[in-house]
């Protein structure tokens, strides 16, 4: 199993759709032999500010030398981001290999008298337990997915258990109230575990305080029992001032911008000050250096500065009345284009007119998302002045338009956000998310020799490999029309190995010459016709090394035979598959052998077999090698070239600075 396959297969258990409850958890790490008690944890739940604590715990415990691990939730440009160790995302092949090493552990649930049937949060969860197992970590920060008491992470009895500020969010399963919010955020209160809490509203903070005296564990409340107020800020980051149990002031810097970044700092020092006390031996210089080099991206973070340009997950009314007590910080006296997309399921009125009431301008847009608010009707309902329904034009709209005084805003989805951060950073596209979305637009594919306009499906393994052979060979030089005419008239008067050897070569000229080159290509096919029947009894060889031993071979027509004749995952490189590639960033190289070499590094192996169909395809019908079709591509949210072509001249050059 590669990375793609085990993605896909996480993915797949998404139909399952929300389940609350322990037991699958429970069971799942039992059968891996319980990987979540071979080391310490810190446990964090809350509604917003849950991912920059744990990112500033997880930075300070790291900076302490101790071997730190850190699972959050969702990720925003890639699956990996979701398992941390000291800041590093898992590697692809460990993803890969402990989804193989999970899925008989999940069938075998299935297949039990009690049909366990996990979740896909749930085998994400107990797969980051034991990515920490393997990698030896001495403590994990583990942020809850939804809720507390019935979460998946809630398996684990941690050193300290964190419960940022609440709000309403999740009430279709958390319940519609504060209270209720809170009684299931609370949950993850241990019997004597210190647990530390931002300074709640409403009954948030009763339930929180009550449950927290029936499980005899101490309570530290945010205002109360320890205090963070700023000292300064600027786009840099921030200084604050610490008083906690010590009572005497702690300075500290951080980067994250942003009013509300001062409480969850003020919640994750309070916490490190929890684990002191339980025996971590966390200096002073650790806290300073972790807290500072903290990054927790998409939370008010700069990403260009000519013109400014800001992106933030914030997705619900607390997180976007944040924002907006961080406007003026930020953004000083600048006009702010805002470009917005929220999910359908979320309080997007309130969410959306807390924000946009402060912008000189909103433009809707809708994330890649099946949860996601159509771009048309978001405009429509907060009365919008434009609307895209891809994010990348959004995005370019707004930048356009912005020049070099004004600032532009990005917000209202963590889905938005990883789209931004994709579109407006230097990383190359993830090419599962590539191929996924070629897969997606077209039904079929293209190789030499097929009818690109016709309904034919292309599949891998469905074609006669001779006639994949003698195509390819003629496809050289020449328009995929022509290849198409001459491949179809040759192969219908000389379809096997043994007729073509025997034609006569003023015929077989022709046949081929809609291809060019005619009287060459004649000689060619003719020759590796004899070859296959001389060399190999009239059967076309299935690997690479006989194949390119036929006279005019090489490693493209060779991978085509593979590919399309045999359904043997192969690479064929062409100029499509040789454009493209290059144009989309998957990879930069100046000979097709370059790109077939570092496509087979950067693409999963299960995708291979789809590369040549779909990029061709591709090739022909919108990336076209003069005149690029980029308006109608779906890529172009993830295209290097759309990327550098559709910002204006200005910040193309001083855009690298804002990162």
């Amino acid at each position: 199993m590669d990375y793609g396959e085990a993605v896909r297969y996480l993915y797949d258990l998404q139909y399952l759709g929300v389940k609350f409850g322990l037991e699958n958890t429970a069971e799942l790490l039992f059968r891996l032999g319980g990987p979540h008690t071979r080391y310490k944890t810190v446990h964090v739940a809350g509604t917003n500010g849950k991912g920059s604590v744990c990112a500033l715990v997880s930075s300070v415990l790291t900076a302490a030398g101790y071997r730190t691990g850190l699972y959050t939730s969702p990720h925003l440009i890639d699956f990996t981001e979701r398992v941390k160790v000291d800041g590093k995302a898992a590697a692809r092949e460990d993803i890969a290999r402990l989804t193989a090493e999970i899925i008989p552990h999940l069938e075998a649930m299935r297949k039990s008298p009690e049909e366990r049937l996990c979740t896909f949060f749930e085998a994400t969860t107990a797969l980051a337990f034991k990515h920490f197992e393997n990698e030896g970590v001495d403590v994990a920060v583990m942020e809850t997915g939804m809720g507390g008491r019935l979460d998946s992470t809630n398996v684990i009895v941690p050193e300290a258990s964190v419960i940022t500020r609440l709000g309403m969010d999740h009430m279709k399963y958390l319940g519609g109230t504060l209270a209720k919010i809170a009684r299931e955020k609370a949950g993850i209160i241990k019997p004597g575990v210190p647990v530390v809490s931002a300074a709640q509203e409403g009954d948030a903070l009763h339930v929180i305080r009550q449950t927290a005296a029936e499980r005899g564990s101490k309570l530290r409340v945010e205002g109360i029992d320890f205090h963070c107020s700023r000292k300064s800020f600027g786009i840099g980051g921030q200084r604050l001032s610490y008083r906690g149990s010590r009572g005497r002031p702690f300075d500290v810097d951080i980067s994250l911008l942003g009013k509300f970044q001062v409480e969850n700092a003020g919640l994750a020092l309070c916490a490190i000050e929890v684990l002191r006390e339980r025996g971590f031996g966390i200096p002073d210089g650790a806290i300073r250096k972790g807290m500072k080099g903290a990054r927790w991206p998409a939370r008010l973070q700069v990403v260009r500065k000519n013109p400014l340009v800001v992106v933030d997950g914030m997705h619900n009314p607390n997180a976007a009345q944040a924002v907006a007590d961080s406007w003026g910080e930020v953004f000083g006296k600048r006009k702010v284009r805002l470009v917005l997309g929220i999910m359908a399921d979320k309080d997007y009125p309130r969410t959306a007119s807390t924000v946009s009431s402060k912008a000189s301008m909103t433009i809707a847009t809708a994330p890649a998302f099946q949860r996601a608010l159509p771009a048309d009707r978001l405009a429509r309902d907060i009365g919008a002045a434009e609307y895209y329904d891809i994010p990348a034009d959004a995005i370019v709209s707004a930048i356009r338009g912005a020049g070099d005084s004004s600032a532009v805003l990005i917000a209202g989805s963590l889905y938005l956000a990883g789209e931004a951060l994709m579109f407006l950073g230097d990383a190359p596209p993830d090419s599962v998310d590539v191929f996924e979305r070629l897969q997606k637009e077209y039904s079929i594919g293209a190789f030499p020799g097929h009818d690109v306009g016709g309904n034919e499906a292309v599949e891998p393994g469905g074609r006669e490999p001779f006639h994949v052979l003698i195509s390819t060979i003629l496809s050289h030089r020449t328009r995929d029309e022509n290849t198409h005419r001459a491949s179809s008239a040759l192969l219908a008067r000389y379809g096997t190995p043994e007729s073509l050897a025997k034609a006569p070569v003023a015929e077989v000229e022709r046949l081929v010459r809609p291809s060019g080159f005619y009287r060459m290509k004649a000689r060619y096919v003719k020759a590796a016709a004899k070859a296959v029947v001389d060399d190999f009894g009239g059967n076309v060889p299935r690997d690479i090394g006989s194949l390119m031993a036929i006279p005019a071979v090489g490693r493209k027509t060779a991978n085509c035979v593979l590919v399309y004749g045999f359904g043997i995952p192969a690479i064929p490189v062409d100029v499509h598959v040789h454009r493209v590639s290059n144009r989309l960033g998957l990879v930069k190289t100046k000979t097709p052998d370059d790109t077939e070499t570092i496509l087979a590094t950067v693409v999963p192996k299960s995708l291979w077999i789809d590369i040549n169909r779909l990029l061709v395809r591709h090739g022909q019908e919108v990336c076209q090698p003069r005149r690029p079709r980029c308006p109608k591509c779906v890529l172009r949210g993830v295209c290097m070239l759309w990327r550098r072509e559709s910002l204006p001249v200005s910040q193309k050059k001083k855009g690298k600075g804002g990162r």
